[in-house]
């Protein structure tokens, strides 16, 4: 989210003869990007009422589509044409300093403070993210409306690398249009581009509504191609009022049409949001409804003074916020999860996330990015030495990021650099599902206190075999755990070298993929292929001469009901519930290769929270509430730990038998 950063007064081009004269310089440009901002943040301290404020993100992209193409079209019409070196040197020059602060701050907690199980994960996260393709990387680790586990403090950067993919691609397509017909004839190059950018917010809003069809969420939300349609709005209307007829004409609509869209956007905003996020209706035409009236708005603050709004949105604070409102999104999170634990919605922790971020931010603004920006490097900084120096920084934060580890060059430079404390017998490596994966900070400090350092591979929905499950016929998420897991868990054993490894997960008995084939529990040669493979994973896990431990595939509990009843229940719950004997079939498995293999163990778990032998079992604690509320993962505070002491306790016992 970085169209803070989209023009700068010192870098606007001015009005030539034959482009309409817009209003570069209205402060209530800056006034909407601080209640976008604002909207952002207070979404993220969860204050009651704003479920809809990560639409915040939304009117960012618009405003970013908008005032690029217009600044853009101003240099071509202008006839000095729009050097790409210059464009993207001025980008680095405004955006690159303030996210390497926030880049670089998080790899050096990642490395000394926090816990050794995240280094991996942050160190992926800040490889991808100074690259500025985060997006796709939060796409295929996390989610951004349901997070399962402690969310990574780079999250909300996955924005910064749909907005730059669009800096690099879009001015090369104005660009090309310019070259090929603007030169003779200009307004055939305007029309030129008003088809194309038409056509690519189409294509783009179609690919939204088709994965929001498919229910991949994560994927319509922080995908380029399913977001680029926001900031191709903007420009739209942008090449639209380019035509003195298409400015005039808004110029006089411009007073009752900003209003109607103000209007319209606060009846839509609340239909648009979840308990967690997004609405359905978000994915299903929503968000196209909210874009276009985003953009109505944007132009017409852009052109003209709409009564009273524009007023407002000029005052003096809400255009400093605005100014430094890229500061305050790129600050804001890393502060919210900080302060994760002071009460989640307390009004002095919300307060507390707005002031310390805009403190940040002003700090930040004043004296990293202002400077830059003001071009106070001197003479021999040009465009093509400011390109460099960005690449050059780029490049020093992906190594930082591969000492950390997690990321495709980790390997090769671990062989000569590696953090303290991440190898050895204390070394212990977690595999798993989502169950151990939300249970690690637990898991991690239970190991702390018995002297060692505890390092994941765990993965959502994944069983650590490394084959695609599918838990129904419309699953189209287990790519990942054939295709990057295995890689993932090969990386750590290389990188730690552990001295045991625990393999807690329940999706060995969830439909799986073998050599192309669908196979279910019911078939005997599923059961053949699931023994094959996880004799290769044993190998793989035992042979540096790690002992190998297995948590038993516990049952679920009567929370399961939650989420499996007999009107609506996935196939794989159902299967939880009613088939236990898969569950015990897979457990025996486990004991047959633990008895033929001195480097494995099995362990048992369920007697923790268990009350009884049923399927599901009774979980319900002292005061008759389930410690899984859900009928799997740990929601009570106090058996999350005394359950993370006794896998680790097991384990370590295990290995003394």
């Amino acid at each position: 989210m970085t169209t803070a950063a989209a023009t700068d007064h010192a870098e606007r081009p001015q009005p030539t003869r034959g482009h309409p004269t817009h209003n570069w310089h209205s402060p209530a440009l800056d006034g909407v990007r601080a209640v976008a901002v604002l909207m952002v943040v207070l979404f993220h301290a969860r204050v009651p009422g704003l479920d809809w404020g990560f639409l915040g993100v939304d009117l960012f992209f618009v405003l970013s589509g908008f005032l690029i193409t217009d600044g853009l079209l101003r240099a071509h019409l202008g006839g000095t044409g729009a050097s790409l070196v210059t464009f993207w040197a001025r980008r680095i020059r405004r955006l690159l300093p303030a996210s390497a602060l926030v880049i670089a701050a998080v790899l050096i907690w990642a490395s000394t403070v926090a816990p050794a199980y995240r280094r991996e994960t942050l160190g992926g996260d800040a490889w991808w993210t100074a690259l500025y393709l985060g997006n796709w990387r939060f796409i295929e680790t996390s989610s951004y409306f349901d997070q399962q586990a402690v969310p990574s403090p780079l999250l909300h950067m996955w924005s910064l690398g749909v907005e730059e993919q669009f800096y690099l691609v879009w001015p090369l397509a104005v660009a090309g249009v310019w070259a090929a017909v603007g030169r003779r004839n200009p307004r055939l190059a305007r029309a030129t581009l008003l088809v194309v950018t038409a056509a690519v917010a189409a294509v783009s809003a179609a690919m939204l509504l088709r994965y929001g069809r498919w229910h991949l969420y994560d994927r319509a939300y922080m995908g380029t191609d399913t977001k680029v349609f926001e900031p191709m709005a903007g420009a739209l209307l942008a090449v639209a009022v380019a035509q003195d007829r298409g400015a005039t004409w808004a110029r006089r609509a411009a007073p009752p049409l900003g209003w109607v869209a103000v209007v319209a956007l606060a009846l839509l905003t609340p239909w648009l949001a979840g308990p967690k996020g997004a609405s359905t209706l978000y994915y299903h035409g929503g968000a196209l409804a909210f874009v276009g009236l985003c953009a109505v708005l944007v132009t017409t603050l852009a052109l003209a003074r709409v009564p009273l709004l524009s007023s407002a949105l000029s005052w003096a604070a809400p255009v400093y916020l605005g100014r430094i409102s890229y500061g305050i999104y790129l600050w804001h999170w890393p502060v919210t999860l900080i302060l994760a634990d002071e009460g989640s919605r307390s009004p002095v922790r919300t307060a507390t996330i707005l002031t310390s971020s805009t403190l940040l931010a002003s700090i930040s603004y004043h004296l990293v990015e202002k400077p830059l920006r003001a071009r106070r490097l001197g003479p021999r900084w040009r465009p093509g030495r400011v390109l460099l120096a960005g690449l050059a920084t780029t490049a020093g934060l992906a190594l930082a990021a591969s000492v950390v580890g997690g990321t495709p060059t980790s390997s090769a430079v671990n062989s000569v650099v590696t953090l303290p404390g991440s190898r050895g017998a204390e070394a212990t490596l977690v595999l798993g599902d989502s169950v151990p994966h939300r249970l690690l900070p637990e898991l991690s400090d239970a190991a702390e206190r018995r002297g060692l350092t505890l390092f994941s591979a765990t993965a959502g929905g994944c069983s650590p075999l490394g084959v695609v499950n599918k838990v129904s016929p419309s699953d189209k998420r287990g790519g990942p755990c054939q295709d990057d897991l295995p890689d993932r868990v090969g990386e750590a054993l290389v990188a730690h070298r552990p001295g045991t490894v625990i393999w807690w997960s329940r999706y060995e008995t969830a439909d799986s993929i073998h050599q192309g084939r669908l196979l279910t529990p019911e078939q005997p040669e599923f059961w053949a292929a699931q023994q094959r493979q996880l004799q290769l994973r044993v190998s793989q896990l035992t042979q540096g001469g790690a002992t190998l431990v297995f948590v038993a595939t516990d049952r679920p509990g009567v929370g399961i009901s939650s989420r499996c009843t007999p009107q609506t229940c996935n196939p794989f719950l159902r299967r939880m519930v009613e088939e236990d004997h898969y569950r015990a079939r897979w457990n025996g498995i486990l004991r047959a290769t633990a008895a033929a293999s001195t480097r494995v163990r099995v362990v048992d778990i369920d007697d923790v929270y268990c009350r009884d032998d049923a399927t599901p079992c009774d979980d319900r604690n002292g005061t008759g509430v389930t410690v899984r509320s859900d009928g799997t993962h740990f929601s009570d505070p106090q058996m999350r730990v005394k359950v993370a002491d006794a896998v680790i306790d097991r384990a370590l016992a295990s290995r003394r038998d």
